[in-house]
């Protein structure tokens, strides 16, 4: 995007290029830059016109939102719901459980193989006696 694709600030968007002059990226850039101005003056006018105690009212009711937002967030990390608890209890259990399975499987097949080459070695011994 070059430099004059966009209007400087201040300037109305619809002022500035005649829309023959642009791409289409730079119609909806332009098209976009309208909507949000237009937007902002009625944000302006709407702010103008609203009385002050509406203004007052609104701001606490945000901060309340927020304070209650924050409050129930507190709330939520602080004290987690029972059936949580229950299934990472339950998880817990089934990992300390599992954990001797594969112990006892690895020394289950360490005793397998020491058997193997002990019956291997005495096999090549047995064979080499009777060669001779």
């Amino acid at each position: 995007m070059n430099d004059r694709s966009r209007p400087a600030p201040g300037t109305p968007a619809s002022e500035t290029y005649a829309p023959a002059e642009l791409g289409e990226n730079e119609k909806v850039s332009l098209i976009a830059d309208q909507i949000r101005e237009k937007a902002g003056q009625a944000a302006q006018l709407v702010r103008g016109k609203t009385p002050d105690p509406v203004l007052d009212k609104t701001a606490q009711a945000a901060t309340q939102g927020w304070d209650s937002a924050t409050r129930a967030g507190q709330y939520a990390a602080d004290k987690p719901p029972d059936l949580l608890l229950e299934k990472a209890g339950q998880a817990v259990t089934v990992a300390r459980q599992a954990r001797p399975a594969p112990i006892a499987g690895a020394a289950i097949i360490v005793l397998v193989l020491v058997l193997v080459l002990v019956l291997v070695l005495v096999l090549v011994r047995r064979s080499r006696r009777r060669s001779r």
